[in-house]
């Protein structure tokens, strides 16, 4: 039986690698987040989507309203604290999605909420904004698809670039080709080493069976789905010899251009995107007039393409959820320290899940509030002891980003509920009602 659950495992991973190998560039605009489906579910279908949610806590705020979020290009993909204890919505298409079924440019929508959840105005952008996050001195920043622009109160725009590693790479076409041959070659490499690992196991089950030929067990079974294996991967290597070099060039731009953080200090602008060569997360630290952009954090992790980071007066947020802690980082780059742990059941300083948490958010008085993709809402303080479980929304779906913020007397937080594209709003509760509770 060991060797069906590794033959198992190994088909389910299969499977999932080649659901994905072409899905890294842009994909398709969607109305609700794709479904996390676990290896459990895939092996054993029992509709696990591989989270875990804490158990019912006393919470101390409660959710008071959900706002729907929709525009003629999309849906919710982004919330941020605003002006005047406001609240920022992007809706637009899927991030990393600039384009329609048309072929042309698809940009997104600003909307501006009262902390109550009334729509105070809106207004378009060109491009696909998918991050979004509010100066000191009130000027809005929005980012994405390759560009980041400033906008004031009332959606005039202030200025608006190229984001400036973008423009870097798109400079050097040649440079951007000769990684597009590398990744494309080291893939076909994975996978040819993969078919001739599978082709030993199946060589030496062969023989196994042959050993216990006449006998009753379950070894003689695993054969074929080592010839399963073999098939998948041999097909997949087909399909990549046969994949034109112009979609890596596209996936590697497409990975870049995406945003998936912005954050504004008092004298900075922080930017977070994909990198050019591998899958991590680069951090890029310019002024507030886009100038001296320079790279201050890079090989950062994130599962299932999310990485929030946000800034204090003085500091960086990282929610390094593949590694289930929070990363407190310097403007320069250096690590200052970590908070969080592992924790199946969520409870306390521990984050359960496959990855989490998803978003931070830096609150009032230091504290620092995180969000995990089942809904838990959690309090640290600036040193990262773990306070308060603020709340536990209803969300459906695997991991996702669930950004998260607060008003600035700390009576409201908001979370975005990606699947149902609603904005959600929680009051804190009165002692009274903790106490009945």
């Amino acid at each position: 039986m060991k060797d069906i659950r590794h033959v198992s495992l190994s088909l389910a991973l299969g499977a999932l690698i080649v659901s994905s190998s072409f899905g890294w560039a842009d994909e398709p605009p969607v109305r609700s987040a794709p479904q996390k489906v676990s290896l459990l579910s895939f092996l054993f279908g029992n509709g696990d989507d591989g989270a875990t949610t804490a158990p019912s806590s006393e919470t101390t705020f409660k959710q008071v309203k959900a706002v729907a979020v929709s525009c003629p290009s999309g849906q919710i993909v982004a919330i941020a604290s605003g002006p005047e204890d406001s609240v920022i919505v992007i809706a637009g298409p899927a991030r990393g999605v600039g384009q329609t079924s048309k072929g042309k440019k698809s940009g997104a929508e600003i909307q501006l909420y009262s902390g109550e959840g009334k729509l105070l105005r809106k207004w378009s952008v060109e491009f696909a904004a998918t991050a979004a996050a509010t100066a000191p001195n009130g000027e809005i920043v929005i980012a994405g698809d390759g560009k980041i622009a400033k906008l004031d109160a009332q959606g005039k725009e202030l200025a608006s670039i190229d984001a400036p590693h973008v423009a870097k790479l798109l400079k050097n076409p040649d440079a951007i080709k000769k990684q597009a041959e590398e990744r494309k070659k080291s893939m076909i490499q994975l996978y040819e080493q993969q078919v001739t690992q599978f082709k030993k196991q199946a060589e030496a089950q062969a023989k196994r069976n042959k050993e216990n030929e006449g006998k009753e067990n379950a070894q003689s079974r695993s054969r074929t789905q080592f010839d399963e294996m073999i098939k998948i991967y041999e097909q997949q290597v087909k399909q990549l010899n046969e994949r034109p070099l112009e979609s890596f060039v596209s996936e590697i731009t497409g990975q870049v251009k995406t945003v998936n953080a912005v954050a504004a200090a008092k004298d900075y602008i922080f930017l977070t995107c994909g990198e050019s060569k591998g899958y991590g997360y680069t951090v890029w630290r310019m002024g507030l007039d886009f100038s001296n952009p320079k790279s201050v954090l890079t090989g950062l992790s994130g599962c299932c393409g999310q990485m929030d980071v946000q800034c204090c007066e003085d500091c960086l947020l990282v929610a390094e959820n593949s590694r289930k802690r929070v990363g407190v980082y310097s403007f320069e780059g250096k690590q200052l320290r970590t908070f969080g742990k592992d924790g199946r059941d969520g409870v306390g300083e521990g984050f359960g899940g496959c990855c989490n948490p998803m978003n931070t958010f830096p609150a009032e008085n230091g504290s620092i509030l995180t969000a995990e993709s089942e809904g838990n809402i959690k309090r640290f303080d600036k040193n990262g002891k773990f306070i308060e479980l603020l709340a536990q929304a209803k969300l459906s779906g695997g991991c996702k980003n669930v950004a998260v913020a607060a008003s600035k007397d700390g009576k409201r937080v908001y979370l975005m509920d990606l699947p149902g594209s609603k904005l959600l709003i929680f009051e804190k509760k009165s002692a009274s009602t903790i106490a009945a509770d």
